[in-house]
This record gives structure tokens, sequence and C-alpha cells, in this order.
């Protein structure tokens, strides 16, 4: 849980470490998996782009479309889909996050290389 140091320095996690401990590392990771897969996918088929509009956590959730979309309120999920995407941008993909117009609820991957 929170941190403790002997020396008196460091008795309680600071707001990074609350946030990188609240995060669920487990649904973020299995997110940037499934849609590299389907990058490497794209890439080997000779193609420059992927949209992911199903067959992950974030595409499938209802409630990932209304924390994305401000409907609630829900900075748990929120978080998850920025880290997801700021794991791409951050290795030069440019990200759209978007409506699935086949379902209007829930959030597409639009991934660009």
């Amino acid at each position: 849980m929170g941190t403790y140091s002997s020396g008196g320095s460091s008795i309680f996690l600071n707001a990074t470490e609350a946030r990188k401990q609240t995060r669920d590392s487990v649904i973020v990771l299995n997110e940037v998996r499934a849609l590299e897969a389907n990058v490497l996918t794209q890439v080997n088929a000779g193609n420059l782009d992927v949209t992911v509009s199903t067959g992950t956590t974030i595409t499938n959730g209802t409630t990932y479309y209304q924390a994305y979309n401000n409907i609630t309120s829900n900075t748990t999920l929120t978080d998850q889909i920025s880290t997801v995407k700021k794991y791409f941008t951050d290795k030069g993909y440019s990200v759209n996050i978007s409506t699935n117009s086949g379902t209007g609820n829930t959030l597409q991957w639009k991934i660009k290389w």
C-alpha cells in the first residue's frame, strides 16, 4: 500500500504513486496487447491504419463510452483510456477515439502509422 521511510522523509504516497496504484494495470495491459495485435495484423497486410471497434474491454464496455463522453463521471475509466492512448502516441501513432457507429454506445479506436 503506502510507503514509509524510516528516515521520515516519506510516510505517505504522493499523488503520482496514488494514481499509479489506482490504475487497473491488467485492463490497460490487455487493451494495449489487443490493439498491438490488431496493428500487427494490418501492418502484415500492408495497411497503414486499423479500426478496432470490438473485442477489447474498452470497446465492449458501455461504461467506458459513458465516461469518455462525460455522460457519467468515472475518472478511473477515463484515465485507463488516456493511458492506452498515450502508450501509442508516445510511439508515434495517431490515435482517434470515437463512437462505434454500429452500436452507438461503445467506443472504437482508430490507429494510424
